[in-house]
């Protein structure tokens, strides 16, 4: 899903805040466009109170990394913000020394926001392109490798905590930029004078092992269930805008034909037909809903296992809708057979939830307000009595603003990345 490009007063505001808040920190790498800007980096500095401030202002904390994520809902973008209260590359840290002079050296600008000096930002991204990430983004490269080499040998400071002269750190990016050198050999030069040799490729074996492993494994999905109007579509949308994990969405509605396969679709006509021309104690029509139920099975399954390999790569699935929710929508034997008992588990489950008046004015033409209620109820009931882990947002109590913010603070709260990190081991 493509984010509104808007203009950016709003992350400048919250930026502005963590300064009114006391909070010291500096932009690492200003954004190539403050419209375009979703994710900030920021060092700070003798501030203990940051953390507490930015969940004052809603930012969550994102599992295994110093970052922050909030929803801007007024420019429908979620804000990633990453906060280091230390810099190293490598094993090399940098000094309190050192990063007291890029506090001092830095400019103000937009309401006190503190920037590093263009200089001191591009050798800065030079290490971290290296060291850290082992390329260079073709925005950044561009933007601070055009920087004058005279600017750059100014910066004797850095001389103090690397083992490579900026003289010599810029002399191998100017060779990169003129293309006298690949940028392979350049980041393998910088590397090997930070004693950081290059990263162990997982031997074949291993990748090949854990690709099977995640292709023979159903993913567990995080699922969003509750009354059509119950809001699960909107707070679906809002979270796959989310840049990091890679997300995707799987509409798990039953008997739905653009997405289910191909060689699925002609029996489930047939079935469909069958079904509706004969009553079900006829053994046709009888024949017919059992193969409807087999097919549905099947189909929801597949939409499953289509996303073994995406998920094996570190990315979350939301299921719109799930298996069970054929059984809570027509609690029959053998919906809960097929559908809750002999179906893959979730990890867990949103339940969405609310005023059933307020449902239903939503969607009008579904269910009455005390059928909305009545299959509220029996959701609740079923999750409990089969043990699947659940978390209900109130849709209709709060804003929509402030079903994401408690949505997201679930999420963080019961360790939406655990798959991410199991991929990435």
């Amino acid at each position: 899903m493509t984010m509104t490009q808007v203009a950016g007063p709003t992350v400048l505001n919250l930026l502005r805040e963590l300064v009114q808040g006391g909070i010291k920190f500096v932009i690492l790498r200003e954004p190539t466009s403050w419209e375009q800007a979703g994710d900030i980096d920021i060092l700070v500095w003798n501030s203990p109170e940051w953390r507490k401030k930015l969940r004052s202002l809603g930012f969550h904390s994102r599992p295994t990394s110093n970052g922050y994520i909030k929803f801007i809902r007024s420019e429908n973008k979620w804000l990633h913000l990453d906060v280091q209260e230390s810099l190293s590359f490598g094993n090399v840290k940098i000094s309190d020394e050192m990063i007291g002079y890029l506090f001092q050296s830095g400019r103000e600008r937009e309401g006190g926001i503190l920037y590093l000096l263009p200089a001191d930002e591009a050798v800065l991204y030079a290490l971290h392109a290296s060291i850290n990430k082992n390329r260079f983004e073709h925005k950044y490269a561009e933007k601070y490798f055009k920087i004058d080499k005279e600017e750059i040998i100014k910066r004797q400071k850095f001389d103090s905590f690397m083992p490579i002269s900026v003289d010599r750190l810029w002399g191998l990016v100017t060779d990169f930029k003129n293309g006298e050198m690949s940028e392979r050999k350049v980041i393998e030069k910088i590397r090997h004078a930070f004693g950081k040799k290059d990263d162990t490729p997982t031997p074949i074996l291993k990748r090949i092992t854990r690709r099977i492993k995640s292709l023979i494994r159903v993913p567990r999905a995080i699922v969003f269930l509750g009354p059509d109007g119950a809001g699960k579509s909107t707070l679906i949308s809002s979270l796959n805008q989310i840049q990091w994990p890679s997300i995707r969405v799987q509409y798990m509605g039953p008997s739905k034909p653009s997405e289910m396969r191909s060689i699925l679709k002609l029996p489930m006509k047939v079935a469909t037909y069958l079904s509706i021309k004969f009553q079900a104690w006829n053994p046709i029509g009888m024949t017919g809903r059992i193969i409807w139920k087999i097919i549905c099975y099947l189909d929801l399954l597949e939409r499953l296992w289509r996303h073994n390999w995406f998920c094996g790569s570190g990315g979350v699935v939301f299921c719109d809708r799930y298996g069970c929710d054929v059984f809570f929508r027509k609690p029959i034997f053998a919906n809960e057979l097929l559908f809750l008992k002999f179906f893959p588990k979730p990890r867990y489950v949103i339940l969405c939830v609310g005023n059933p008046n307020f449902i239903y004015k939503r969607k009008p033409e579904e269910l009455s307000p005390h059928q909305i209620s009545a299959m509220i109820g029996h959701y609740r009931k079923i999750l409990s009595q089969y043990g699947i882990p659940n978390i209900e947002i109130n849709t209709t109590e709060f804003s929509p603003d402030e079903a994401i913010e408690k949505l997201v603070s679930h999420l963080v709260d019961n360790n939406w990345m655990q798959e991410y990190r199991h991929a990435k081991r």
